[in-house]
């Protein structure tokens, strides 16, 4: 007896919209809940009859992809029900999680986890480019793997994303053309999409980092500086465009778990409103801790004075976390090095040349002696053991009465004096990589304030949700978070039993 056929299509609004687009690169995106994943599975199976047709899907981390009823599950639902012409049904493997269509073609997926997983994709020819959940990728990331999206299987290669809001960082910058501005004069608009540009496609031409945009090809050209226009040719623009949805627009789920709409509202007002209605505005300002226009300027705050020269270590041996030396001349961040691995004695050496080459003494240097980092007490008898946990430095009241601040902990007090400096100009990183800085501003993002503790100290967002938040350490935030012990007070001399020759 034969099998009934098996038709997969997409439901109307939303992923319709997505699948049916003609532009270079979609962006899917807005509330919980509108099958966006679903319709990037399915958008890869619109060429799986070319036999030379290769895809693949990134997460950020391999668990994402595999977790329960996630991407993985889903293809496995959707794609085992498929025959071809023939009757032949596709096959997968477990790892990598890969599926091969009876023609020939395959679907990958894969994962970005660190920055420099990209440069593993050099070479590779991926004629459909996909993205799930982009906000979680760097914006180096993504446009690295744009110059591996390419194909000799007849198929123009195209970019297909899908993402949930982000209150600020690179894909709201991206996007921002297809939705209300922040400042927009009707607040319960702000950060929702602009009805009429659903799904408009526009232009962009990238050079030398930047990106130009126009609403022609010809337009996008003539935006770039005359370096850029002379060496530009149309065929090089990308055309763009943003489609959001709601879970108005997914019935299949409503109809089938009708309580998963209750879940939404019962979120807080903060993100009940991005996740229900797709909104990539942040109402709850204060909540902010850093300024998105104020960490911007941390890069061009050229004018910030020298001063005594400072180093700070995060440290780290193996693991994702990377371990990083910043030199200071006063506040102005002046080098930079990181190392993916390390054993003690290596960290120890990289610390000794690092701050012999900077001209930094040992009783400026500050490092994370929060677990792998403790080995090193004793190694720099002067140096400032940071802890993250421990309680915040008692500052010196005008009366001159020693007290204590109204914090949960160091992490918290120094996290509260980096925001007042940087808003205040007085940071200056000199970071010229468009793409460093994004991934630096999404690290102080993700930092917000968090109440009060029941003894009323101020709190700020746990390190462990940050890393949940952007899939990574902020290493970068740490290094500038250390530099402020010497800011809020000289801090105290460690004499502690020494193991080797302390000669930063």
């Amino acid at each position: 007896m034969t099998e009934p056929r098996q038709h997969i299509q997409p439901q109307p609004g939303f992923q319709a919209a997505f699948l049916s687009s003609p532009a270079d690169v979609v962006i899917g995106g807005g509330a919980a809940g509108a099958g966006k994943s679903y319709a990037l599975l399915m958008e890869a199976l619109r060429h799986v009859g070319n036999p030379g047709f290769q895809a693949v899907i990134f997460r950020r981390t391999i668990p994402q992809i595999k977790n329960a009823g996630g991407l993985w599950d889903t293809s496995k639902e959707m794609y085992l029900k498929l025959r071809d012409g023939a009757g032949r049904l596709a096959t997968y493997t477990e790892s990598p999680p890969k599926w091969k269509f009876p023609s020939g073609a395959s679907l990958l997926f894969s994962h970005l986890e660190h920055e420099t997983t990209k440069t593993a994709w050099d070479g590779s020819q991926i004629a459909m480019l996909g993205f799930d959940e982009l906000i979680h990728f760097t914006e180096s990331q993504f446009w690295y793997l744009i110059g591996r999206n390419r194909s000799t299987c007849g198929i123009k290669p195209y970019v297909r994303a899908t993402t949930n809001p982000q209150t600020s960082g690179w894909v709201k910058r991206l996007i921002s053309w297809w939705i209300y501005p922040d400042d927009y004069e009707q607040e319960d608009l702000r950060g929702m999409p602009i009805p009429e540009r659903y799904g408009q496609l526009r232009y962009l031409a990238r050079f030398n980092d930047r990106s130009y945009w126009g609403d022609s090809p010809a337009e996008a050209i003539a935006a770039m500086p005359e370096e850029g226009r002379v060496q530009y040719r149309p065929e090089l623009v990308k055309s763009f465009t943003f489609i959001p949805g709601t879970l108005d627009d997914n019935r299949a789920l409503t109809d089938k778990d009708p309580s998963y709409e209750g879940n939404l509202f019962a979120q807080d007002k903060k993100h009940g409103r991005r996740l229900r209605k797709g909104c990539w505005y942040d109402a709850e300002g204060e909540n902010q801790l850093f300024a998105y226009e104020d960490l911007v300027d941390m890069f061009t705050n050229t004018f910030v004075s020298s001063g005594n020269r400072y180093m700070t270590a995060d440290i780290a041996m193996d693991g994702s976390d990377l371990f990083r030396l910043a030199a200071w001349d006063g506040l102005r961040l002046i080098a930079q090095r990181s190392w993916e691995k390390s054993d003690g004695r290596e960290i120890w050496q990289h610390m000794q040349v690092f701050a012999r080459e900077h001209k930094i003494p040992g009783r400026n240097i500050v490092f994370d002696a929060n677990g792998v980092g403790n080995f090193l007490t004793g190694f720099f008898r002067s140096a400032y053991d940071f802890r993250s946990q421990s309680s915040p430095i008692e500052v010196k009241a005008k009366e001159g009465n020693a007290v204590k601040v109204d914090y949960e902990n160091l992490r918290t007090q120094c996290a509260y004096h980096l925001a007042k400096l940087v808003s205040e100009r007085k940071i200056f990183l000199d970071i010229e990589s468009r793409y460093d800085q994004d991934f630096i501003i999404e690290e102080f993002s993700a930092h917000e304030k968090a109440g009060t503790t029941a003894k009323g100290k101020l709190r700020i967002t746990p390190k462990d949700d940050i890393k949940s938040a952007i899939n990574r350490s902020p290493d970068f935030f740490d290094i500038c978070l250390m530099r402020m012990v010497f800011e809020i007070k000289k801090p105290r001399k460690t004499y502690l039993a020494q193991k080797q020759p302390d000669h930063a």
